[in-house]
């Protein structure tokens, strides 16, 4: 059994460093699929934020993962 100390983390940047209100999924999952291979989907929960950041769940062939968003 692995044991994990921290969650895994996904870096997004906003394109062209400008923060919009739409679109967010879409840059979400490009991110995602660039970052951690074999991504199908992302799902982000609208209360899933934390003291922390926000939690984004990525979607596999075979089982889902929370991750920690880091804008950056």
């Amino acid at each position: 059994m692995v044991e994990v100390r921290a969650p895994a983390k996904l870096y997004v940047h906003w394109p062209d460093d400008l923060r919009r209100e739409s679109g967010t999924r879409d840059i979400l999952l490009a991110a995602a699929k660039r970052q951690v291979p074999g991504v199908e989907d992302i799902l982000v929960l609208e209360n899933g934020e934390t003291q922390t950041g926000q939690y984004v769940y990525l979607k596999f062939a075979d089982k889902i993962l929370r991750y920690t968003l880091e804008w950056v």
